[in-house]
């Protein structure tokens, strides 16, 4: 299972302000799950994948991470990045 996993904090304006365009983005790709991972409440799991700095995005296929975007990056780049990815398992 491929998974999409994007932390985020509540004090974030930028994680706010990205994740409309993610989710816009998840639409093209119907089989990937969405993970939301509030960084203030759920620190030990930021940590178990080495967030540093949010918003950031992790996307795993089954449990394993294949694609690490962290901090301003671009929604067309990760587009490319998942495109290739996803074409490759479905």
């Amino acid at each position: 299972m491929m998974t999409l996993h994007y932390f985020k904090s509540s004090r974030c304006s930028a994680c706010l302000a990205l994740f409309p365009k993610v989710e816009q983005l998840l639409k093209q790709y119907p089989e990937i799950k969405l993970h939301l991972i509030n960084v203030d409440t759920q620190a030990e799991l930021a940590a178990s994948f080495n967030i540093f700095s949010v918003p950031a995005i992790v996307v795993t296929i089954d449990e394993k991470p294949y694609i690490k975007e962290a901090g301003i990056f671009s929604v067309q780049t990760l587009d490319e990045k998942i495109h290739r990815l996803y074409h490759l398992f479905y």
